[in-house]
């Protein structure tokens, strides 16, 4: 039987161990950032995907959430924090639980 020495570090993740969702609603200003530095819709999903995985980044025509109130709005970019039971994805206004973001882009 072996024991473990209390005092002893934790051993560190390795390359297979699980990455920790990012809070979305702490990262949103860095998020609205990122995507407004990249010249368009396509390549700030790319850098969001990147920065916050395992977070999902969808993207939505502006128009088919014209009625929804966004997280955040930057100079380009418009971000609603999205939820998912695991199926089905929708609006959320709870970053804090958010499993990803929602993106469009202002025209």
């Amino acid at each position: 039987m072996s024991s473990i020495d209390p005092a002893s570090p934790a051993p560190s993740a390795g390359p297979g161990a699980p990455i920790a969702k990012p809070d979305l609603q702490i990262a949103l200003a860095e998020a609205l950032a990122i995507a407004d530095a990249a010249p368009d819709v396509r390549d700030a999903a790319r850098r969001l995907r990147e920065r916050f995985a395992p977070c999902r980044v969808v993207v939505v025509d502006a128009s088919d959430m014209r009625d929804d109130t966004p997280a955040g709005t930057g100079d380009k970019a418009q971000l609603h924090y999205a939820a998912s039971d695991g199926h089905c994805w929708s609006v959320s206004r709870h970053g804090a639980s958010a499993a990803g973001y929602f993106l469009s882009w202002k025209d």
